[in-house]
């Protein structure tokens, strides 16, 4: 009887095994960007996404050649179904939800959005304009911000932790972080914010410290220097003998991971040290972790190229002539 009823619980475990493996989800990459086809008369932007590396065509817009207008698409949300862009169509800071784009400023002014995120059916974004500075839209509607009002502040990134809505980039007084709109600047003025990660009370933010050069070809002028932030105490990642930019930063079991540049080389370091740095001509943009596979855009040598676990794969084209040129750009990664 014992061994009968083992068989039994033993063929139950082994068919809820393969049943959990069967319907475990498989990762989805979304990667939000632009493609710039120009020739001598004429430049075409364009609004894309990829979804698993199959592109996605969301808006375009062709202006006389050297105009200045265009789509710039620079943050993507995936919420559900819906898939948000978020960027600046022309001198209009927008917002598309499933293609369908909706405007957050009037156009009186160079406008752009810079971040997006979504929680139920609140959508959150940040930018800025040229004429006041620091932008931060829920639901469409301007939401005032602490020390920002000047035109040099800007929002750069933002993410959500529970009711808690948090956004960095640059006040009035220099870096500065926003939690539901109450501002905490860093003493630094040199100082700039890009990226935030929330984990648990642990607050963590990537940018670059303004130093004096104290050697190299530039001294004494600044470099500006890579770092990161865990609840304001600051880590450098580089050093002031050329100049070097923390763009991404993720948060995964207590690791920290920072994605960047350094002179012409692509950075990624995790808790501080150089993990992985590309050939020259290379850059890291944006970095997202899930399910311990570490997702990175970036370009490598002109190409636009996404990397999983350090495998390299070409995202769109590049292509340029004498008289024409096709460019995709890579910008944001969210992976669900």
């Amino acid at each position: 009887m014992w061994v009968k009823c083992h068989t039994v619980i033993t063929l139950l475990f082994l068919m809820t095994c393969c049943k959990d493996s069967e319907t475990k989800k498989e990762s989805i990459v979304y990667i939000g960007g632009n493609r710039v086809e120009g020739d001598n008369s004429k430049t075409t932007t364009i609004a894309k996404y990829w979804k698993n590396g199959v592109p996605n065509e969301v808006a375009k817009i062709s202006v006389d050649a050297y105009n200045g207008a265009g789509i710039s698409i620079t943050a993507i949300a995936v919420s559900g179904e819906d898939i948000y862009l978020a960027g600046r169509e022309n001198d209009i800071a927008k917002y598309w939800k499933n293609g369908v784009g909706v405007p957050l400023s009037d156009g009186k002014t160079v406008a752009t959005a810079t971040c997006i995120e979504v929680s139920g059916s609140d959508v959150y974004i940040g930018g800025f304009d040229y004429d006041s500075g620091a932008k931060y839209w829920k639901k469409g509607i301007l939401v005032p911000l602490e020390n920002a009002s000047t035109y040099i502040s800007r929002i750069r990134a933002m993410t959500t932790s529970g009711n808690d809505i948090y956004l960095v980039g640059r006040s009035d007084a220099g870096a500065a972080f926003w939690k539901n709109g109450i501002v905490t600047n860093i003493t630094d003025p040199g100082s700039y914010f890009t990226s935030i990660a929330v984990s648990g009370k642990d607050i963590y933010v990537a940018g670059l410290i303004a130093k004096p050069y104290t050697s190299g070809f530039y001294f004494p002028f600044k470099a500006n220097v890579a770092a990161y932030w865990k609840n304001g105490l600051v880590v450098e990642l580089s050093n002031d003998f050329v100049d070097s930019e923390a763009l991404s930063i993720a948060v995964s079991d207590g690791d920290i991971h920072v994605v960047g540049n350094e002179g012409w080389f692509a950075r990624y370091w995790k808790n501080g040290e150089v993990i992985d740095g590309l050939r020259d001509a290379s850059s890291y943009k944006s970095i997202a972790i899930n399910e311990d596979n570490i997702h990175i855009i970036g370009t490598d040598r002109g190409l636009p190229t996404y990397w999983k676990n350090g495998t390299a794969t070409v995202i769109g084209i590049y292509e340029s002539s004498t008289t024409s040129s096709k460019l995709d750009v890579l910008t944001c990664i969210v992976v669900k």
